[in-house]
C-alpha cells in the first residue's frame, strides 16, 4: 500500500488540519461527486477543511457535455477530452445542447479546440459554490495496485 500525499492516507490528512507544505496533485486518485448529488460526475479536489472537521472540496477545471443516448451531462477534464469525432460517435451533443464549463474556462477551450471543437460561448452563468452546503458525497477511485492491501 502507498502511503503519503497521493494517497488515501493523505487525504485523511486533512481531517486532522495536517496541511501539506506542497498542495498534492493527486495523480493516482480521482474524486467525483457521487450519483445522490445534483452536481454528479463533476472532478472534485479535497482541500484543508475551514474550521475543522470533514474535508472541503474544490471543484475542478471541466466541462460538461450533453449525451442524447444516456440524457445526462458527463464531465470531462481538459486532458480526459477524447476527440470531437469520438464524442459524436458515443452520442454527446456539440451543437444543441448547451456545456457546462467549470474552473478555468480559457484552458477547457484550448483543449476542446486541440482535438477538433470549435466552441463560441455565447451566455454565462456563475455558479455559486458558496450557496452549496452540506455533506456532498464524494466517490473516490483508484488503481488496483493502490487499492488492494
Amino acid at each position: 500500500m502507498h502511503l503519503g500525499r497521493d494517497s488515501l492516507e493523505g487525504v485523511a490528512r486533512y481531517r486532522y488540519s495536517k496541511k501539506p507544505k506542497v498542495d498534492p496533485k493527486y495523480k493516482r486518485l480521482t474524486f467525483r461527486i457521487d450519483k445522490d448529488h445534483e452536481y454528479r460526475g463533476l472532478y472534485v479536489t479535497p482541500t484543508l477543511p475551514k474550521g475543522g472537521g470533514r474535508n472541503d472540496i474544490e471543484i475542478d477545471t471541466q466541462v460538461e457535455i450533453f449525451n442524447t443516448r444516456t440524457n445526462n451531462y458527463d464531465a470531462f477534464r481538459p486532458e480526459d477530452l477524447p476527440s470531437k469525432s469520438k464524442l459524436e460517435k458515443l452520442g454527446y451533443d456539440l451543437r444543441n445542447k448547451e456545456m457546462r464549463f467549470y474552473g478555468k474556462v480559457e484552458e477547457v477551450l484550448k483543449a476542446m479546440k486541440a482535438k477538433g471543437m470549435d466552441v463560441e460561448i455565447q451566455e454565462t452563468a456563475e455558479l455559486r459554490i458558496d450557496k452549496i452546503s452540506g455533506l456532498i458525497p464524494v466517490l473516490v477511485t483508484c488503481p488496483l495496485t493502490l487499492c488492494q492491501p
